[in-house]
Order: structure tokens, then C-alpha cells, then sequence
């Protein structure tokens, strides 16, 4: 299901990113709701799992190269 409507999934995850950062809630509020409405929950949890890791990343590289 996920490749027939790829672009829309593209784009209501990009106004789930900016609404979960102008909102202050996190864009994983919004993310996973509307993620699993395409995909099972297992994958969703995946994802969003690999967007903390990177955020952790950004943050780490951020840090420490100050």
C-alpha cells in the first residue's frame, strides 16, 4: 500500500516534522499516528526508531565539535 501512495505519505511526514517542531511536542507524536495508517505498526516503530538514533547522532556530533 505504501508504494501507491508514497508521495502522500511523503508529504504528510514532512507536516508531521514541522508540526511536531513548532508544536514543541516532537514530530514522533504526529509520525507514528499517521505512519501506521500505512503500514503495520512494527515497521512505523522502526522508523521512528532510526529518527531518534539520528537525532542522537546530530546532537552528539553538535556537542562535541563545539
Amino acid at each position: 500500500m505504501l508504494s501507491r501512495y508514497l508521495p502522500v505519505f511523503i508529504i504528510l511526514t514532512i507536516v508531521a516534522e514541522v508540526l511536531g517542531t513548532v508544536g514543541g511536542f516532537g514530530s514522533s507524536v504526529f509520525f507514528v499516528p499517521m505512519a501506521s495508517y500505512f503500514m503495520d505498526f512494527q515497521p512505523v516503530l522502526g522508523i521512528t526508531a532510526l529518527r531518534v538514533f539520528k537525532n542522537i547522532i546530530s546532537f552528539s556530533y553538535l556537542y562535541f565539535n563545539d
